[in-house]
C-alpha cells in the first residue's frame, strides 16, 4: 500500500522528516526497533494527520512506509560515510549528533556490513530492468492517470509505458522496450477461434514473469490477488478489527453514559440545593417581613408615648 491522492506528498515528506528526526539511527535495523520507538514515530503522524491505526492493514501499511523512510535515510547516511572514509568521524552528517554518527560510522566499517553493501551492490547491477519514473510510485503513477471522466485507472502496460519512456529520452534502456514491443505484440495476435483472449494481466505475466506478492511492472504499491486460504486470513483479520472497533465503540458509549449519569446526579443535586436555597430565602424574607413590621409597630408606640410626655409637660 502507498499514499495516493491529493496530501501524499504532504505525507511523505512528513514521514521522512519524523524518521530524520525521531527514529533512532543507531538501530541496526527497523525489525530490531522496540515498540515504544516506533510508537513515538506513530505520535508524531497522529498529530498532523487523520490516520486510524486501529486498523491492521493501515498499521502495516504505515510501519512499511516508515521502514522504507528509515533505510533512505540510513542510505544517505552510508552515502556521506563513503565521502570520507577514513576520517567520516570528523564530518557527522548535517543535523546529526555527533555520537550517534560515531555509532554509525563504527557500524559501516564493520565487515558484516561492508560485505552485505557489496552484495546489495552486484545485486543491482544484475538488475535489467530501469524505469524513470524517479521517487514517485507506480501506484501513484497509476492513480494519476486515471481517465477524468470515468476514473478508471489504466492497465499495466500503459503504467509500464509511462513509468520507463520519456519523450525527450526515449527508453530507459534497451531491455524494457523489448519487453514493452512483446506485450503489444501479444496484444496484437489473433485470438484462436472458441478461446478467449488475453487479459493485460496475462500478458504482463507472461511477458514481465511473476513473483510471490508483488505485481511485476507495478513497483511495491500493489498485491497481486491473494488465494484462497490468504482471503480466508484477511477476512478473520478484517472481522477482527470490525470487532475491536465494536468493542471500543460499545466502551466509548458505556463511558459516555456513566459520564451523563454522573452529570444528572449531580444537576439533581444542584437542583435540590437550588430548591433548599430558594425556601430558605423565603423564610429569611419572612422574617425580615415580621421584623420590620415588629419595628414599625415600635416605632408607633414610641410616638405615642412621646406625644403623651409631651402633653403632659404642656399641662
Amino acid at each position: 500500500m502507498k499514499p495516493v491522492g491529493d496530501w501524499c506528498q504532504a505525507f511523505i515528506t512528513e514521514v521522512g522528516i519524523i524518521c530524520r528526526t525521531y527514529a533512532p539511527v543507531t538501530c541496526k535495523s527497523w525489525s530490531l526497533m522496540q515498540d515504544h520507538q516506533i510508537q513515538v514515530l506513530h505520535d508524531q503522524i497522529l498529530e498532523k494527520f487523520d490516520i486510524d491505526l486501529h486498523l491492521h492493514r493501515v498499521k502495516i501499511a504505515v510501519n512499511k512506509y516508515l521502514c522504507d523512510r528509515f533505510r533512505n535515510y540510513r542510505c544517505r547516511l552510508h552515502k556521506h560515510f563513503k565521502k570520507y572514509e577514513s576520517n567520516a568521524s570528523q564530518h557527522p552528517y548535517e543535523g546529526l549528533a555527533q555520537q550517534d554518527w560515531d555509532v554509525c560510522c563504527a557500524r559501516f566499517r564493520t565487515p558484516e556490513f561492508q560485505e552485505l553493501s557489496e552484495q546489495n551492490s552486484r545485486n543491482r547491477k544484475k538488475q535489467k530492468s530501469s524505469h524513470c519514473g524517479g521517487s514517485k510510485s507506480f501506484v501513484r503513477y497509476r492513480h494519476e492517470m486515471r481517465d477524468k471522466e470515468t476514473n478508471v485507472p489504466p492497465d499495466r502496460i500503459q503504467v509500464w509505458h509511462q513509468t520507463h519512456y520519456k519523450p525527450d529520452k526515449g527508453w530507459a534502456n534497451s531491455f524494457v522496450e523489448e519487453k514493452y514491443n512483446e506485450m503489444l505484440a501479444f496484444q496484437s495476435e489473433p485470438t484462436p477461434e472458441g478461446s478467449k483472449p488475453l487479459t493485460v494481466d496475462e500478458i504482463c505475466n507472461r511477458v514481465l514473469g511473476t513473483r510471490a506478492g508483488y505485481i511485476c511492472g507495478m513497483g511495491h504499491g500493489m498485491r497481486p490477488e491473494s488465494s484462497s486460504s490468504s482471503v480466508h486470513t484477511q477476512c478473520n483479520t478484517r472481522l477482527l478489527e470490525e470487532r475491536r472497533r465494536a468493542e471500543d465503540a460499545a466502551r466509548r458509549a458505556e463511558e459516555l453514559d456513566t459520564r451523563l449519569s454522573i452529570q444528572q446526579q449531580d444537576l439533581q443535586t444542584t437542583q435540590q440545593e437550588l430548591q433548599m436555597t430558594k425556601q430558605d430565602l423565603q423564610a429569611t424574607k419572612q422574617q425580615l417581613e415580621g421584623f420590620t413590621a415588629w419595628q414599625q409597630h415600635m416605632d408607633s408606640v414610641m410616638q405615642r408615648l412621646l406625644s403623651q410626655d409631651r402633653g403632659s409637660a404642656s399641662t
